[in-house]
């Protein structure tokens, strides 16, 4: 089993935003929804987006693409 990297708070909201923003245009995707119902439960208030973990599923899977694919034209640097 792999391990997994924690993400650095800073990145997981840039990811977190990214994929907002990618959730707008295909609202009717699992994870649009998933990014929707944060949003709104969570009222904006970013402590307790994922119910308050560093990143949701979403973000840690994105993060760790970002890994694989070291710096080849990744907007955020490996930390």
């Amino acid at each position: 089993m792999a391990t997994v990297t924690p993400v650095p708070r800073n990145v997981a909201l840039k990811l977190c935003a990214d994929l907002r923003a990618e959730g707008q245009r295909k609202w009717y995707t699992i994870a649009g929804g998933q990014c929707w119902g944060c949003i709104k439960f969570s009222k904006g208030d970013e402590a307790r987006m994922c119910g308050g973990v560093v990143a949701c599923n979403l973000v840690v899977a994105r993060y760790a693409r970002m890994g694989r694919q070291g710096d080849k034209g990744s907007p955020i640097p490996n930390t």
